[in-house]
């Protein structure tokens, strides 16, 4: 307040409140917490012969911005297109993954028949008379 010459907060509330009735700027003022929320102004301090030249820093940063975006969804577009061929890639490993299994499981059961089937054409080793009978009588314990 000394910087503005101002001696109490009640003399800037008064300029202040001036000020948004005078549209300077856009403001709410809170006396209680003792500040002021500024939401827009308007310079009067700007010559004239000057806003070309701003208009055309705003009009290069506006470009930059529309440069920046554009290479921003390009470098999206790419990533997008490379997830998705990731995932295709992915998919098709696990098919042929899938396949192998089937393809081993099936190789494992047709390994285990032609087994099963030697195995079927041995000899089997007859069993004596006394065995055959012990195993058609009951016994009684």
């Amino acid at each position: 307040m000394q910087f503005l010459g101002i001696d109490s907060v009640r003399e800037l509330e008064d300029i202040t409140i001036d000020a948004i009735y005078n549209k300077m700027f856009k403001a709410r003022l809170d006396s209680k917490g003792q500040f002021i929320e500024v939401d827009d102004w308007a310079s009067r301090d700007t010559p004239v012969h000057n806003i070309p030249a701003i208009v055309a820093v705003l009009d290069k940063f506006r470009n930059s911005v529309a440069d920046v975006r554009l290479k921003a969804l390009e470098d999206a577009d790419q990533r997008d297109a490379q997830a998705v061929a990731d995932r295709k890639r992915i998919q098709q490993t696990e098919a042929d993954l899938t396949a192998a299994r089937k393809a081993l499981d099936e190789s494992l059961s047709m390994g285990m028949n032609a087994q099963d089937s030697s195995t079927s054409m041995r000899p089997k080793t007859s069993r004596s008379g006394k065995q055959r009978s012990a195993q058609l009588t009951p016994s009684t314990k």
